[in-house]
């Protein structure tokens, strides 16, 4: 049981730090960031609204953190509600999504949400990261 354990928790690391340098390794996929957030909203001044576009509902509460996570940051963003727009659902439709939100990033579908650093990744805007600040 416990060398089961201890082979998960390496093969999480070493996923971790391989996949997504971003991240921080074993503690970015755990959800600590290691972008600097003061950077991130500076970079976020240069999106234009059209970069982002968020597929959304009314009733989606998924939806509602995404856009209140990029509004945080100062991201612009487009908001297409698949259930208003008919534009809106075909897009959705024609990309092959069956849920909300659904965000495309410069024609690019953004899958992990919440990380910034990615996000800024397919934006192509280099973010400096907390490690690349002088102490």
């Amino acid at each position: 049981m416990w060398r089961w354990l201890a082979v998960m928790v390496i093969a999480v690391a070493v996923y971790a730090h391989f996949s997504n340098p971003h991240k921080g390794g074993l503690l970015g996929v755990l959800g600590f960031s290691c972008v600097d957030t003061a950077s991130v909203r500076v970079a976020a001044q240069k999106v234009q609204p059209t970069d982002i576009v968020v597929f959304t509902t009314d009733w989606c509460p998924s939806c509602k953190k995404m856009k209140a996570w990029l509004d945080d940051y100062g991201f612009a963003y487009t908001e297409c509600d698949v259930e208003k727009s008919k534009h809106c659902l075909d897009a959705w439709q024609a990309a092959g999504q069956r849920g909300v939100p659904y965000v495309v990033v410069k024609g690019q579908a953004y899958h992990d949400w919440w990380d910034a650093a990615a996000l800024l990744d397919l934006l192509g805007i280099p973010v400096p990261t907390q490690q690349d600040k002088p102490n």
